[in-house]
């Protein structure tokens, strides 16, 4: 269990398993437009992160859809707080940047005397087992002037929620924890985080996952998704009419392991079996599997985006 003190400037967090009492203060925080109409798991998201956070604050977009009250009848009350703001979308190529001012209106919201701040987008979880990991970490690097934040290593599901995407078109790792720094800002479109003139953060890689389920949902909410993702980054509409999941060029590996508990319910109410993978038939390009080659046997990672600097 957790001890939480939210009417106090600092908690102490303890754990049964590898008990940890530290002063620190730690704030969620997301954005989501849509939900309902797109398949967000926003719901788990932010429970999954809850037990490490003393408050969430949740910037809801302008959606055409019931996502605000579908919020407030999980979240009516604190810890997660919800603020409304309009999209300022602009087609073409700099659309995509909406994603990071909505991150940064989020982020702005947390109070100063927060020490560190949890992101997660819309679509991703935290395992339940990795909790502890996480907390030491935020403890061991709180005072570390040298550390920005924390990097996490990342399950992509793709076509449900069996399958892994592999391939270095899919980024293996990225920043889901930062100290709570206002000179810190969300890039390019929410994926990362970078400070002052567009220098890359200083992180700490820690052994937890980011669980992405941004390709395991429903096929009809998935085509909802990309039609509008399409108008945020290029001028013209997309017909996804016909779209399928693209089984051939992601290297697909199956999923083993256990999800987190919180998508326990979405994962049984939501089991595709229709998804079927045949790696005998997959053609992964040439270029995939030449960068595989070099980072399995030289450990060499080409063509990796790295939004961030391990120290």
């Amino acid at each position: 269990s957790l001890i939480f003190s939210p009417k106090v400037k600092h908690n102490y967090l303890v754990s049964n398993t590898n008990i940890l009492s530290f002063i620190l203060k730690v704030a969620g925080f997301s954005i989501v437009k849509n939900a309902v109409s797109y398949g967000f798991p926003i719901v788990e998201a932010i429970r999954s992160v809850l037990p490490l956070c003393d408050t969430f604050y949740l910037m809801l977009g302008d959606s055409s859809d019931d996502t605000e009250a579908f919020i407030k009848t999980h979240f009516s009350t604190d810890p997660v707080k919800l603020y409304s703001s309009v999209w300022a979308v602009r087609k073409g190529t700099n659309g995509k940047h909406v994603i990071a001012e909505e991150t940064d209106k989020a982020f702005q919201k947390i109070p100063e005397d927060y020490d560190w701040a949890f992101y997660l987008q819309a679509d991703e979880c935290i395992h339940e087992k990795d909790y502890d990991t996480i907390r030491k970490a935020m403890k061991d690097y709180q005072d570390d002037p040298k550390v920005d934040g924390l990097l996490f290593h990342y399950y992509h599901f793709f076509g449900n929620y069996y399958h892994l995407a592999t391939t270095s078109t899919w980024y293996p790792h990225e920043i889901r924890v930062i100290k709570n720094n206002k000179k810190f800002y969300s890039y390019p479109d929410g994926q990362g985080f970078r400070k002052n003139n567009n220098k890359k953060l200083n992180v700490k890689l820690i052994d937890a996952h980011i669980y992405h389920y941004g390709w395991a949902r429903e096929i009809e909410k998935l085509r909802k998704k990309r039609a509008y993702q399409h108008t945020l980054h290029f001028s013209d509409d997309l017909d996804t009419t016909n779209y399928e999941y693209d089984r051939i060029y992601h290297n697909l590996k199956p999923f083993t392991e256990t999800h987190p508990a919180i998508m326990s319910e979405r994962i049984a109410r939501e089991n595709d079996t229709s998804f079927f993978y045949d790696k005998k038939n997959a053609m992964t390009p040439f270029k995939y599997r030449l960068k595989a080659f070099c980072k399995k046997w030289f450990g060499l990672d080409i063509g990796v985006y790295k939004n961030y600097q391990i120290v």
